[in-house]
């Protein structure tokens, strides 16, 4: 074998190995960015599933509440309040819905018991409460039933100390 051929032959595996090694670089990279992928898509659901749990609390604290002058906060800033926590509901909603993608354990059927215990709201927020009165305690305990939903789809997100 010439020289001239022995040393294309060199080159030629050696394009050889590098291609092999630049193809086993792209797999590991495709991977690690599929990998970030589903952490930014399973933390945008725990965002979105704490921030709809923040909505409904404050919504049902501010019906609670009293202003400086021992009013009760004014009906509209309630009820802006409940729209927000709908707002919040639907980003959870589409944000839960991407995150099934990765976990096929969460359960869709969740929102709508949440949309459900939204709908029982309603009724609550147009009374007004005293401290032991019925509509009050409905709505409390709508809002521990709601924190127990979210709580279990943020463990089966993988959450620590949920």
């Amino acid at each position: 074998m010439s020289a001239a051929a022995s040393s294309a032959s060199f080159w030629v595996a050696f394009a050889a190995l590098a291609a092999a090694a630049s193809a086993l670089a792209n797999c590991y990279n495709t991977g690690a960015y599929l990998r970030a992928l589903r952490h930014n898509r399973i933390d945008e659901c725990l965002a979105a599933a704490l921030d709809f749990e923040g909505e409904l609390g404050r919504s049902i604290s501010l019906k609670e509440r009293k202003d400086i002058n021992g009013r009760p906060i004014p009906d509209q800033i309630i009820w802006d309040s409940y729209d927000d926590v709908w707002r919040s509901l639907r980003t959870f909603k589409k944000t839960l819905i991407v995150a099934r993608r990765y976990n096929k354990n969460l359960q869709e059927k969740i929102i709508d018991d949440l949309a459900n215990s939204l709908r029982s709201l309603i009724e609550p927020f147009q009374v007004k409460w005293s401290e032991n009165d019925a509509f009050h305690t409905k709505a409390i305990e709508i809002k521990k039933d709601a924190e127990r939903k979210v709580h279990a789809i943020t463990v089966n997100l993988g959450r620590k100390n949920a």
